[in-house]
């Protein structure tokens, strides 16, 4: 099943169809693809957002506007 990741809704159905074991298969699977760069260890993917896309950096919960901006959180100087 083809899923926008972006899409909360798709997302939650998502989860209600397979459960959470498949699902959190699935989710790591798709941040596998995803992953454009990774940096000290983390992989920075982008992500859509309602602020836009964003350079989103794996296990921190942040992101950044730009992917220079992902690298620096990634390292840790932001």
């Amino acid at each position: 099943m083809a899923i926008n990741w972006d899409d909360p809704a798709q997302r939650a159905n998502l989860i209600e169809a397979v459960g959470p074991d498949e699902y959190n298969r699935q989710q790591a699977e798709h941040f596998r693809q995803s992953t454009i760069e990774t940096v000290n260890g983390r992989g920075i993917r982008v992500v859509g957002s309602r602020f836009g896309r964003i350079y989103m950096v794996d296990g921190l919960g942040r992101g950044h506007s730009t992917l220079k901006g992902a690298r620096q959180i990634a390292r840790g100087e932001l």
